[in-house]
């Protein structure tokens, strides 16, 4: 009886998964961000114009150059925090790039070099320095998944757990009883065909 490892850690594949998704929001973000820059400059536009028409340029003329300046600094303030709005999605998306970087890099130490790891006649465990044909059977006793093991290393997910040699043995058994040509009968299938 073989004991099923329960799912520890993080998971790769879902963190890819958020990380996507939250670009996605920035986008969004920009693009609401884009869409309210686009309003206050047609409400820049409205304004200008505004304060250029007779007789309301006239009646500007009277007031001091503070009175008038203090009216627009409240949409030139709302400028400035829309660019700074800008500025921390530009931030937030650069953190998710270094995030997507930090995806290879490993996040335990491993107690043997990674190159040297695997030979054709056996793979060393990045955990203890074990020797093994098959690492994945040694990985239950740590209560880890081959994923957990490849992401806590930053293993590519296609790195194999096994030597070059079982892989050779197993390829041998499939092309040797050419498991792709047999058909999968279930047992009701079995009796249909008896009568």
């Amino acid at each position: 009886m073989t004991r099923k490892t329960v799912k520890r850690g993080s998971h790769r594949p879902a963190e890819r998964r958020l990380r996507t998704r939250l670009r996605a929001v920035i986008e969004k973000q920009r693009e609401y961000i884009g869409e309210l820059s686009e309003l206050l400059r047609q409400e820049q536009a409205l304004i200008a114009e505004l304060d250029h028409t007779s007789p309301r340029a006239e009646e500007l003329e009277k007031f001091s150059t503070p009175a008038r300046r203090k009216a627009q600094d409240t949409l030139t303030q709302y400028i400035v925090k829309l660019t700074q709005l800008g500025n921390y999605t530009k931030d937030f998306a650069t953190v998710i790039d270094e995030l997507d970087a930090l995806d290879s890099s490993p996040r335990l130490l491993p107690v043997r070099d990674v190159d040297t790891a695997t030979t054709t006649e056996h793979i060393t465990s990045l955990l203890d320095g074990a020797q093994f044909q098959i690492l994945t059977r040694s990985l239950v006793g740590y209560n880890i998944t081959a994923d957990d093991y490849r992401r806590l290393f930053g293993l590519e997910d296609d790195y194999l757990l096994w030597t070059k040699k079982v892989q050779d043995t197993r390829r041998g058994v499939v092309l040797k009883h050419r498991v792709w040509d047999k058909r999968r009968v279930s047992k009701g299938h079995e009796d249909e065909d008896e009568s």
